[in-house]
């Protein structure tokens, strides 16, 4: 009957509108995870300026003869305070690798 097609047609559309409202939903998320990756994009580019900037200063400090007994990063442990210092940084590259 008309009743009939007149409420299917009101079902129909109150569908349509939530559709059109979770694909609403979508882009916005999708716009938000495009904005998440590229914040993440450029905070890797930064870690690896920083990245390059400490291998520079450990490379410094590695051909430095400024170091007691001119011990190698990692040199056993023993030694002067200086050496405790160096080790961690030494670990931290080895990470990064």
């Amino acid at each position: 009957t008309t009743n009939e097609i007149a409420r299917n047609v009101s079902e129909a559309a109150r569908g349509s509108s939530e559709i059109a409202e979770n694909i609403g939903s979508v882009a916005g998320a999708a716009r938000a995870t495009t904005e998440g990756a590229a914040a993440i994009q450029d905070a890797a580019v930064g870690l690896a300026d920083i990245a390059k900037q400490l291998l520079s200063v450990v490379g410094m400090a590695d051909g430095s003869s400024s170091r007691p007994n001119g011990s190698d990063f990692g040199g056993g442990g023993h030694g002067s305070h200086e050496q405790t210092h160096e080790e961690p940084a030494m670990a931290a590259q080895s990470s990064v690798w």
